[in-house]
């Protein structure tokens, strides 16, 4: 999967959160910055899916 991976989705969910919670009380700027963190947690969720299925596919062709 790769710990890089892990830390960005990690990462981008945090923004994500802060980002609805702050903007639910604050300013609506914030939901901007929460369509960004969202966008960057899907992204890197796509990646280790497709890690997932590129090493099972290898292993089903051994």
């Amino acid at each position: 999967m790769g710990i890089g991976n892990a830390i960005g989705f990690i990462m981008f969910f945090i923004i994500y959160l802060l980002s609805m919670i702050l903007g639910f009380f604050k300013h609506s700027a914030f939901f901007a910055l929460a369509i960004i963190g969202f966008g960057g947690a899907v992204y890197y969720v796509v990646r280790i899916v497709s890690n997932i299925l590129k090493e099972i596919k290898k292993r089903n062709t051994e």
